[in-house]
This record gives structure tokens, sequence and C-alpha cells, in this order.
């Protein structure tokens, strides 16, 4: 039988559907790749963000070593000392000009507690003569660089003991009255709030009264 001198070819009609097919099956790839890619990207960032302000907050800012009272005649803690420095990796702290402290507390008196709170500032901000403000003032214990003696700078080898008077407290008229004798009696807690204005993490370290002291009055430690 003789073969149609036209006859009509198949092969190259799939051959270009099996081409194109694959085009778009790169293209598609491509896109996915692309994707992916800036989605890694937007991943990454976050994480080394989160990192670094997870960081920030277990190692970054002040931590508190210990805190005591006064105890005076009448057996009630007029004044607190509590000691700080910086964690790891923290930048040096002006005392003076970046830190305040807020304070609140339950005053365990027989007639009841008594709630109050104060925020508080370094003594060096106030005008001379002013009274009625909440007052702290800073000392340096260990300053092996000089840099609070020179600049009130709370550096990473140096501790401060920080002076909280309750007598300065009450001077307040916005804050509430911590009973007659003037101070915190046996069993009272409270806790201080360190804020730092260069944005670090505050720190909050709670505080609780013995619910004995020495007969002799003194500095007791809280717990």
């Amino acid at each position: 039988m003789k073969k149609p001198r036209f006859e009509k070819e198949e092969d190259g009609a799939v051959g270009i559907g099996t081409l194109i097919v694959f085009i778009a099956m790169v293209l598609v790839a491509a896109i996915a790749a692309a994707v992916l890619i800036n989605t890694s990207g937007a991943l990454q960032d976050r994480a080394q963000q989160t990192g670094a302000e997870a960081t920030s907050d277990v190692s970054g800012g002040i931590k508190v070593q210990h805190i005591e009272g006064f105890v005076n005649g009448s057996g009630s803690v007029t004044d607190f000392r509590v000691y700080i420095a910086l964690h790891a990796g923290t930048d040096g702290i002006d005392i003076m000009d970046e830190l305040a402290i807020h304070m609140g507390w339950y005053d365990n008196e027989a007639t009841g507690a008594v709630g109050g709170t104060a925020d508080l500032v370094e003594a060096n901000n106030s005008a001379a003569g002013v009274l009625n403000v909440n007052l702290f003032w800073a000392e340096a214990i260990v300053d092996p660089h000089g840099s609070f003696a020179n600049s009130q700078s709370l550096d990473q080898d140096s501790i401060v003991v920080i002076h909280i008077s309750c007598w300065e407290i009450l001077q307040a008229p916005a804050s509430a009255t911590l009973g007659a004798d003037l101070g915190l009696d046996q069993s009272s807690d409270g806790n201080l709030k360190f804020i730092i204005s260069s944005g670090m993490t505050p720190t909050i370290e709670g505080f609780n009264i013995p619910g004995s002291f020495p007969a002799g009055g003194g500095w007791v430690e809280f717990y």
C-alpha cells in the first residue's frame, strides 16, 4: 500500500507540550525557592532579635545581691541598704541620671497591714532645700576603676549600696503612711523595682522582713 505523501505526524506536538510542562515546573520551583529564601531570611532576623532580647533579659541590667534594714529602738525598720551590681554584658549605668526605684510595701502593723508605694530618685537629682520628695542615695563599696567616684557610674566591676530612708518616704504627700513608728514592722514585706532610663529590662526584687528582731536592734538581713 502506498503511503500518503503528506501524512500527519503527532510526535512534534507531544514534545512541545512536554516542554511547556517542564518550563512551568521550573518556574514554580524557582518561585517556591524564592519564597523559602525570603522566609528563612525573615525567620533568621527574627531569631537573632529574639536571642538578643532574651540575652538582655537574662544577663542585662541590675542584679540585687543583698538587702538589709536598720531596726530602731521602737522595733521598726527605718532604713534600707540594698547592694547592687551589674549582670555580665551590661553597659555602665549612671546612677544619678539613669536610675529610678519604685518601692511597694505592706506594713504588718498590729492594727492591720498598711500598704503603700513610692517612686524614689537619687538624692542629687533634687534641688537644694526641696523637701517632700522620695530620695535614695548611693555609695560605692567596690569601685576598682574609680568610675563611681568620678561620674557616679556603676560598671561591671563595681558594687554600690543604695540607702533608702523610710523617713524620707514619709515626707512625700502621695505615699501612704508607714505608721506612727515611721518604719516597717516585723513580718512586713514589699518589693523594689529598679528602672533604667536607657531601656534595659527593669529588675524587680521582693523582700521579707524577719518575724523577730535582735533585742538591741541594728542591721538585720531581709530574705
